[in-house]
């Protein structure tokens, strides 16, 4: 069995981990390498600076957004959540 943590991290972020490790380092691995691909098709759009790598480019949710208490992580999710616009998930 997995074990979930929810830590409160400086300032006032909620890092969540999954059996010790941040959910984040997880997407970032999942995502390297299709972040990868799209830094090498995206090179000339950039140059002469390299690309961006976007994997795992995330922060956690807040406190005062997921905090208690916030349902946001049982059955009531924020709507819109930090730095996203209205047509992005």
């Amino acid at each position: 069995m997995r074990r979930i943590e929810f830590r409160c991290v400086d300032g006032g972020l909620v890092e969540i981990a999954i059996d010790d490790v941040p959910l984040l380092e997880l997407v970032r691995q999942a995502e390297l390498p299709y972040a990868r691909s799209e830094q090498l098709e995206r090179q000339e759009e950039f140059a002469p600076e390299p690309a961006p790598l976007l994997a795992g480019d995330y922060t956690y949710f807040s406190r005062n957004q997921c905090g208690w208490p916030s349902r946001h992580y049982l059955d009531e999710p924020a709507e819109v959540a930090y730095n996203q616009e209205d047509d992005e998930t």
